[in-house]
């Protein structure tokens, strides 16, 4: 089993090279290789007996599969909406049954960073020799655009000025940028003897991936990381609300100063998710309504935030079960991936990152078999 899981973890972290090589050799299947594994995983390494029915998680994947009987939208749409919507909170119940032992755990995590670390270092290399390289491992010619079921552009650019976000081999620079974080985290917990360059390539492509939510996931992590427990401890604020108001000013003009057209954008799409809620706020209009689902539907609509995609589409019941899961995933990790999760919240609140497969998947599985075992204490105890 760990060996399955272990060559999961290595397609997972360069799940979109993966893809983009199929659609250059005419097999578009390999696309789904990643969900070809997981499936085997569920199917021949979940303990059935072992999940918790009386979950949150459970409650939260059952109201996911009832709300096909109120939205408006065919089976196949509903399927895609479903896969996009459950997936992170099923592969977790799942992985949390695997039964493994706390080296095992250790060498999936090894497994995991030296995977990220080397595919980064071979990115970087063809981000400093030419981006267009990609384009002979599959990548599509063309910059900053999206079409479903095929290749991914080589390039997404900074609006109008000619320069290329890191994305690394996955689908894009605000997922790659998250991975990095998640990856200093998982260094922290496992003995990995080459954590300080990781940290070092992790804090590189956060900064050149120009992804602001996932600097921002970043700076939180790091001040969580340093701080710990007092971060956590409203006193705290209390005694240095001016530094902490003063710091929280110069990041917003920093950060959202940047790219103003970008800004503008995703506070139409909020505007828009706020007013699709309150057409159908209790139930929603279904998995498919908003987010990466849609775009298999009538009409697509990207909310720009994960949370509010969950409100669009299950309604307040459906988003207070997804937060009521995520508490629950939360008190049983690892104290840093504790920290990571809630640097995790501020990309939630204003992009979609569980859109990535690669990338949904891989946080699945590592943070239920690290919360197995018990890496380190938890904030909770």
């Amino acid at each position: 089993m760990r060996k399955v899981l272990q060559f999961l973890l290595c397609t997972l972290v360069i799940s979109t090279l993966i893809a983009n090589i199929g659609f250059k050799i005419g097999l578009p299947e390999l696309k789904f290789l990643k969900e070809l594994i997981v499936f085997g995983c569920a199917v021949f390494g979940t303990r059935l007996l072992k999940i918790n029915f009386k979950s949150f998680g459970v409650a939260y994947i059952a109201w996911a599969l009832l709300s096909y009987f109120w939205s408006d939208t065919s089976l196949t749409s509903y399927i895609f909406g479903l896969k996009y919507e459950i997936s992170f909170v099923a592969l977790y119940l799942a992985s949390q049954t695997f039964k493994l032992q706390k080296r095992q755990v250790n060498r999936l995590n090894k497994t995991f960073l030296w995977v990220f670390g080397v595919s980064s270092l071979i990115y970087f290399a063809i981000y400093l020799i030419d981006i267009q390289l990609l384009t002979k491992l599959g990548y599509r010619l063309d910059w900053s655009t999206y079409q479903a079921l095929e290749a991914t552009a080589f390039c997404q650019k900074i609006e109008n000025m000619n320069i290329c976000r890191m994305q690394g081999f996955l689908s894009g620079p605000n997922v790659y940028a998250l991975m990095s974080v998640f990856a200093i985290a998982i260094s922290r917990i496992t003995k990995f003897k080459y954590a300080k360059s990781l940290l070092l390539i992790a804090t590189l492509n956060v900064l050149l991936s120009f992804s602001r939510s996932g600097i921002l996931a970043w700076f939180a992590f790091m001040l969580l990381n340093r701080f710990g427990k007092q971060l956590l401890d409203l006193n705290f604020y209390k005694k240095h609300w001016m530094a902490f108001g003063s710091l929280l000013i110069l990041l917003s003009f920093g950060v959202f100063g940047f790219r103003p057209e970008s800004n503008s954008e995703h506070l139409i799409a909020l505007k828009t998710g706020l007013e699709n809620f309150l057409q159908a706020p209790v139930l929603g209009q279904g998995v498919n309504f908003s987010g990466p689902g849609s775009r298999y539907g009538l009409e697509t609509f990207i909310p720009e935030s994960w949370l509010l995609q969950v409100l669009n589409n299950l309604g307040i019941i459906g988003l207070g079960l997804f937060l009521s899961f995520g508490y629950k995933v939360y008190k049983r990790s690892p104290l840093n991936i504790q920290y990571f999760l809630l640097a995790m919240l501020i990309p939630l609140n204003v992009l979609h990152p569980l859109e990535d497969a690669g990338f949904a998947y891989l946080l699945a599985v590592l943070v239920a078999i690290n919360a197995n075992v018990g890496s380190q204490q938890t904030l909770s105890e």
